[in-house]
C-alpha cells in the first residue's frame, strides 16, 4: 500500500537539498551573512536520518498486518516515488506523536483532552456507574492517547482511525513500547518557517512519555481500522461518543451527525471539541426530518460553524438556556513551542 511506501521513502532530504541549492545561489556577501546555515543544513539531514530510522522500525513491525503489503511497489519490487500530499500526511503523523506521546505536548493534550475527560466523569461518576460497563467510542483517534487515557480510567473504551499512517504508528506505541521516553523523534525539522531560532527546527522530542502497558488489570480498551460510517452501524451500541477535531474530517458532517445519532444508547452522550469557527448564536429551530436527540444528552466540548449547529438542531439537538460555555486559553495546533505561528481557540458547551 502507498502508506508503506511513504514509510519507506528517502525523498525527505529533497526539501533540504532544494534550500541548499538556494542558499548557494545567493551571491557570497550574503552567504556569508549566515556562516552557519550550510552546518544547520547537515544537522537537519542527520535528524532526518534518524526519523527514517525510526520509520522502519514501524512499518517493519506493523507490514505483517497487511495482506496487500507489496502494494506500493512496482514489477521489480522497488518502492514507488510519494506523492506530496502522502509525505505531508507523514509530517503531520510525526507531529502526533509531539501531541500524544510525549512530555512536549502535554499542554496541547490538556488543553484538548482534559476538557471532555472531565465531561466523561460528569456524566459517567464512578459512584454511580461501573466504568467498566460505560462503551465510549472515540473516532479520530489519531494515536490514540485520548482513548487509552479514557481506559486507564476504567472505562470500556475503542479508538477508531482510517489513516494508515496513524494506524502504523499507534500500533507501534500502543502495542511494542514498554520503555518510557524510550525512542525520539525530531518533528519540527521540515517546518522552514517562523522558527525563532535555528536550533529549534531540530529540537527533539521523546515518547512515550507513559508506559502504554500500564492499564489498570481487566482493562477493556481497543482500536479499529476503517471509515467511521461503515464499521459503526449497529443502532443503540454506545454510551458515549467522545470526538476531538474529528468533524472537519467529514465530507458530509450530516452523515457524521446521522450515524452519531443511530449508533448512542438513547440518554447517551456525544462530547466533541473543536476549532471556534463562529459566535453566532443559533435561534429555535423545530426538528425536521431527521431523527430527534430529544432522548439524548449532548454535550458539546467545541465550536461548530454555525451553519453546523443549525444541521444539529434541526436534528432535534436543543441548546437551551441552560447551557454554558466557556473559552479555553488560546493554543497552536502541534507547534514548537518557541515557534511563531496560528493560533486556535476553542470553547466548551454543555447541553442537557
Amino acid at each position: 500500500m502507498m502508506a508503506l511506501s511513504v514509510f519507506n521513502c528517502t525523498s525527505m532530504h529533497e526539501r533540504v537539498n532544494r534550500t541548499e541549492r538556494q542558499f548557494r545561489s545567493l551571491p557570497d556577501n550574503q552567504q556569508k551573512l549566515l556562516p552557519q546555515f550550510l552546518l544547520h543544513l547537515d544537522k537537519i539531514r542527520k535528524c532526518i536520518d534518524h526519523n527514517q530510522e525510526i520509520l522502519l522500525t514501524i512499518v517493519n513491525d506493523c507490514i505483517h498486518m497487511f495482506e496487500n503489503k507489496e502494494y506500493g511497489e512496482d514489477g521489480n519490487g522497488k518502492i514507488m516515488p510519494a506523492s506530496t500530499f502522502d509525505m505531508d500526511k507523514l509530517k503531520s503523523t510525526l507531529k502526533q506523536f509531539v501531541r500524544d506521546w510525549s512530555e512536549t505536548g502535554k499542554a496541547e493534550r490538556d488543553a484538548c483532552y482534559q476538557p471532555i475527560i472531565k465531561e466523561i466523569l460528569k456524566n459517567f461518576p464512578k459512584e454511580r456507574w461501573d466504568p467498566s460497563k460505560v462503551n465510549i467510542l472515540v473516532p479520530g483517534a489519531g494515536l490514540g492517547r485520548l482513548a487509552w487515557e479514557v481506559a486507564m480510567l476504567g472505562y470500556a473504551c475503542q479508538g477508531n482511525e482510517w489513516s494508515f499512517f496513524m494506524l502504523f504508528s499507534s500500533n507501534f506505541v500502543l502495542n511494542r513500547c514498554s520503555e518510557v521516553n524510550k525512542y525520539k523523534l525530531y518533528p519540527w525539522i521540515h517546518q522552514f518557517s517562523n522558527n525563532r531560532r535555528s536550533a529549534d527546527q531540530i529540537r527533539p522530542i521523546f515518547f512515550p512519555d507513559v508506559d502504554p502497558h500500564s492499564l489498570p488489570p481487566g482493562s477493556n480498551f481497543s482500536m479499529t481500522a476503517g471509515d467511521f460510517q461503515e464499521i459503526y452501524s449497529e443502532c443503540n451500541t454506545w454510551d458515549c461518543i467522545a470526538t476531538c477535531f474529528f468533524i472537519d474530517t467529514a465530507h458530509n458532517v450530516i452523515d457524521y451527525i446521522d450515524t452519531i445519532w443511530k449508533i448512542l444508547k438513547p440518554g447517551g452522550i456525544w462530547i466533541n471539541l473543536d476549532t471556534w469557527e463562529g459566535r453566532n448564536q443559533v435561534q429555535e429551530h423545530r426538528p425536521g426530518q431527521y431523527p430527534s436527540f430529544n432522548n439524548y444528552c449532548v454535550v458539546f466540548t467545541f465550536s461548530f460553524t454555525p451553519q453546523t449547529l443549525r444541521i444539529c438542531i434541526v436534528s432535534g439537538i436543543r441548546l437551551d438556556q441552560r447551557s454554558e460555555v466557556i473559552v479555553f486559553p488560546t493554543r497552536a495546533y502541534i507547534a514548537e513551542e518557541r515557534c511563531q505561528t496560528s493560533n486556535y481557540k476553542t470553547t466548551m458547551k454543555t447541553s442537557n
